[in-house]
């Protein structure tokens, strides 16, 4: 379990997240640890985050999950990412410009693109797998 389970931080592709920033099933905090995680190890360059600034998990619409999308396929065509395509003001651009029928949530209402600067909090629950337990 440990070997094939265990998130150890190191990446060998480029990972692109996305997070709504209220969602209730997994906190966006977790998204820190994870980047934190993934820093440890060495592997920052091949991480981004995104977040939407929006209640639900995964409430994100059909417009924001085809930019992050065309993110991830630029960053694998051309192997480094695009740092001002990421920024939150262009990623929102992006997804307006796919116009309304595109503006749908999963819930089928209407939503702008909301992508936006998460404020890094700490998680609550720390937990590292690679941890060695205290000395009895």
């Amino acid at each position: 379990m440990r070997r094939n389970f265990v998130f150890d931080g190191r990446l060998a592709v480029p990972v692109l997240t996305m997070h709504t920033a209220g969602d209730g099933l997994v906190v966006p905090e977790q998204e820190d640890a994870y980047a934190a995680a993934v820093k440890a190890s060495g592997s920052m360059s091949l991480l981004r985050q995104l977040f939407v600034h929006r209640a639900g998990h995964c409430a994100f619409t059909e417009a924001e999950t085809i930019s992050a999308a065309q993110e991830l396929v630029q960053r694998l065509d051309h192997g480094s990412w695009d740092e001002a395509a990421l920024d939150p003001a262009a990623l929102n651009r992006r997804a307006a410009a796919l116009g309304d029928r595109y503006a749908v949530a999963f819930t089928g209402a209407a939503a702008s693109p909301a992508f936006y600067r998460w404020p890094a909090a700490p998680f609550l629950r720390p937990f590292d797998a690679n941890a060695q337990p205290p000395a009895a």
